[in-house]
This record gives structure tokens, sequence and C-alpha cells, in this order.
């Protein structure tokens, strides 16, 4: 229990800071550490090291198409199946590593004491009234399908959707990572059988070697699974002590499990005839390490089908850093009258000595974290809506806090402050708020490092601007405004729009964050 503990120290560090360790020293990001209330002379409590290493698997994403076919309603009196899919990530671990006991009535786990727990990633939505259903594009990445385990079995799992009454389930199916990305490679649909599972959920890709854990009812989130008998128990215990009997023997059939056997010639012959099928299935869409997986682990219900099978590399947000780009941060500070007066305690540029106005607030917290991901430590700051010198005759609306609009760089996070603060004491404060001016700007600065192709004659120059914009909300240019936003898609930059004071009208910020599709259609018009 945490009380019980005793705190040592802490230290902090940025993210950036970890992850450039790597290429910047021996890998190891070293830290003091520190105490809440630290005394005079007392020595630090002692040093934190910290390395991390990003897993290259965890980028890539798989994206297919879905469809089922053969599919029936779980309900006499519904003509057809209302059927969904819920995709579940599995995990297997030693039965006896379980921190819970189970039921003994609900038989879980087979003669070693092992199981499967399953842990629900996707759920699609309804396909009303068809047994042959087709479900939108899925799209998941490598670590929520299977932890990037190549080799971890993903569970689609189908139920029959009710309106009144909890929803039935009708089957699942089993494939792995390595399969999904086989069918990429091969450019070619996958197509595996939809068994209901008799007896205990247990791992079915031949020895994979990985621990084992059960879980009382894996489908308990979205619907119901059919209850065992004690005489389905019973033979599903027989037919497992005759595969351990028939591995022992040195022999297996494409990994199955067999079924009691059936006292009719025609239904050996049919569970025959599948098994032969579905083992040939399963040999073809086994794994690169060569296990093979088992198709049919019970009675087949319909086949499920993966179509159009992507697997795409996705790069981080690290990756690029690490590679060289620059993050640029440029402010934008709206100085309009209504904004009130900063000689006046109620004005959001309030001057008073004890605290800092909400702009300067606003700046320290961004540039603060933004200063690392730029080595320059230098940020073009811009003012609009006011009247400046030497005149005081014309609004400006895009002038450099600098004073050298041809130079508006400030060094540091504090330089950033002190100009502002000097830019109140010069300029007066007019109207109305434009905000087209200044975002036209940083898209000129950002425009030459739109392209992959621009070099100079060592490595690649990249550059990424950060355009925040601090206003009260009053725009007054909009459809300027959005005109700029539009031109600037597809320019290494980002444009953060924060909203200062409270009970102003920001309904044209939000708009403009939440959907552009109504403006360009009415630009269009």
């Amino acid at each position: 229990e945490l009380v019980l503990q005793k705190f040592i120290g802490g230290a902090e560090a940025m993210l950036v800071d970890i992850m450039m360790a790597r290429s910047q020293g021996n890998g190891w990001l070293v830290r003091e550490l520190q105490t809440p209330t630290p005394k005079i002379e007392q020595p630090s409590p002692g040093r934190i090291a910290v390395f991390a290493e990003e897993d290259a698997a965890s980028k890539f994403t798989v994206s297919f198409n879905l469809t089922a076919k053969g599919l029936k309603s779980t309900d006499f009196w519904k003509g057809k199946a209302d059927p969904y899919v819920v995709i579940h990530r599995t995990l297997t671990i030693p039965g006896a590593a379980l921190d819970f006991e189970l039921d003994e009535e609900e038989d879980l786990f087979d003669d070693d004491g092992a199981g499967l727990k399953c842990t629900p990633v996707y759920h699609t939505e309804v396909a009303r009234r068809t047994n042959h259903p087709r479900f939108k594009r899925i799209e998941l990445s490598s670590s929520q399908l299977c932890q990037n385990n190549n080799e971890q079995e993903i569970l689609f799992e189908f139920f029959d959707w009710f309106r009144v009454q909890r929803h039935q389930y009708m089957g699942e199916a089993i494939i792995t990572w390595a399969e999904l990305n086989k069918a990429f490679r091969a450019a070619k649909p996958m197509e595996v059988p939809i068994c209901v599972r008799e007896g205990p959920r247990v791992p079915v890709s031949g020895d994979i070697n990985m621990s084992r854990v059960p879980t009382k009812d894996s489908g308990s989130l979205f619907g119901s699974r059919r209850p065992t008998t004690s005489k389905e128990r019973t033979s599903s215990k027989l037919s497992r002590g005759s595969n351990r009997s028939s591995r022992a023997g040195g022999s297996m059939v494409a990994g199955s499990i067999l079924k009691e056997r059936t006292t009719t010639k025609e239904s050996r012959t049919t569970n025959a005839s599948n098994l032969s099928r579905h083992s040939r299935t399963g040999s073809d869409a086994s794994s690169a390490s060569g296990k093979a997986i088992c198709r049919v682990f019970g009675r087949i219900v319909g086949h499920v089908r993966l179509e159009e099978v992507g697997v795409e590399r996705r790069y981080s947000f690290l990756d690029y850093v690490r590679g060289g780009l620059q993050l640029r941060l440029a402010v934008a500070i709206d100085f309009t009258r209504s904004n009130v007066s900063p000689t006046k305690e109620d004005s959001f540029h309030s001057m008073a000595a004890d605290r800092p106005s909400a702009y300067a607030t606003a700046i320290r917290a961004v540039g603060d974290v933004m200063r690392s991901y730029d080595s320059a430590d230098s940020y073009p700051v811009y003012g609009f809506g006011a009247k400046i010198p030497p005149s005081h005759t014309v609004c400006s609306d895009c002038f450099a806090l600098s004073g050298d609009f041809f130079n508006p760089e400030i060094a540091g996070v504090e330089g950033m402050i002190r100009a502002y603060q000097r830019a109140l004491q010069v300029v007066r404060f007019h109207g109305p708020t434009h905000l087209g001016p200044v975002i036209n700007m940083i898209a000129n600065l950002a425009r030459p490092y739109a392209e992959a192709d621009s070099k100079n004659e060592k490595v690649m120059d990249m550059r990424y601007y950060l355009l925040l914009i601090l206003t009260d909300g009053d725009v007054s240019d909009q459809m300027e405004t959005v005109t700029g936003v539009l031109q600037a898609t597809g320019l290494p930059m980002s444009i953060v729009i924060i909203g200062i004071g409270e009970g102003q009208d920001f309904s044209f910020v939000r708009d403009l964050a939440s959907d552009m599709g109504d403006y360009q259609r009415t630009l269009k018009e």
C-alpha cells in the first residue's frame, strides 16, 4: 500500500528529451531527484536514469473490408439476422496465474488449466435484416489488435442484434496479424469459417509459446453465449484427451480439435469433408513461423471474408523530431479595443504588477512546451488590431512586436513576454479584428518547406509552423479568415486559436475548428 511507502524524491522530464537522449549521448537521460520541501544544504536523495525505446511494430495499421455469408437468425420468428461483429484482442497465460476463482460449473478450462482472455477492441455497426452482412471499412493498429505479437490470435465474434432482449451469440472466427500481413502482400482476400465454440475457449493456433489465461465470459460485454451442458463438457474433455493422445503418437490433423464421434454415416462424412477443406485453408494461411491455425473448432455456421487488406506504417511525431524536424512557434496577439484598455483592472491585457495578464499566461504556457522542440529558441511574434507608432494614425492588421517587420524573431519565452509588455505601452488599441493577414503571413513562411524535395546541400531542411492566435473572439473578417485557412491546407503548419476571457462570443472560432465543409460550400457559391 502506498501509505506504507516512504517517498524518496521525484524528477520531471519532457518526452522529447527522453527520446532524444538516445542520439545525443549513451541513451540514458539522468535527472537529480527533488523533494517537495528541500532543506538548506541538503544533498540530493539520488538520481534516476531513464532509457526509452519506441516499438517499431506499433506503428503499423491494418485496414480491411469485412463481409460474411451463410449466417442464420438465432430466432425462429425473425426471418433474417441482424448481425454485428466484436473484434477481440486475445491473451494467453497460465491458468495458475489467475487472481480470481471460477465457478466449477463453468467449464472454461481444458485439462491443462489453460484458457483464453479476450479484450474487445472494435465494435462494428449492425447490419439489419441480412444473412450476408457487409460492414464499413475497419482500421486498427497492431498494438490494438495483438499488442505487436504477430502470432497472437485475433477473435472475430458474431452476434445477432435484438431490440429488446439480449443479443445472441452466433459464432466466431480466428485469425492472426501474420495472416493479415500475408493477405496484404498477396493482394488476395482472406476467408475463414465461422464456428460455434463448444466447451472452453482455448487457443487454437498450434503450439503458441505463450502463457494462457481464461475469462469467465468473454462475450458478456456485448451479448450472451450459449451455455454448455454437462454432456457437452464431458465430450469436450474426451475430445481433448483424444487430441493429446494423438499428439503423443506424433500425429495431428492441421491442429484441429476433434469433435465427438457421430453415430450416422452421413454426419461422419460431413465432418470429414469440412475438416479436410478447412485444414487446407488453415495450412495456406498459416503464419510465417509455420504453426498451423485450427479453422474448425466447432459447428460451422458461416464464413467471414476480409477484402482489400492494407497494411501501412504510420510515422509518429517522434520519428520526425529524430529526423531533424524543427517546430517553429509563431504568436499573434489581439490588440483590439474590445479587450479594454490595459490600464483598467477588467482588461484582458491588465498590467497589474501582482498578476500576469491572460495573454501573458497563454504565451508562457505554450512557449514552455514548444521551446523543447525548437533548437533556435527564437519566435516570430506579431500583433494585430492596433494603431502603431510613430504616427498612430494607421491601424495595422499584422505588425511585428520586435519593432522590425523584416526581423520579427524574439529570443526566448521571457523575451516574448517582455516584447508583449513593451508593446502595450506604445500601441493604441483599435480594431477591427482581422485574422486573415497574420494567417497568410505564416503560410508564406511555411510554403517553402511544403515539398519534400526542398533540400539544402547536406540534409533535408524540415520545418513545421504552429501559429498561436490569442484573441477575445470578436472576428470581423470571417470569410477572409476561412479563405486563408483553406489556402494553408497542405502546408506544414497548424493553427491554434485560444479564446481569451469569459462570456465572449467564440461561436465562429468553434465552427472554424469543427467543420470547414459549410464554409467551403459557401465560398464556392
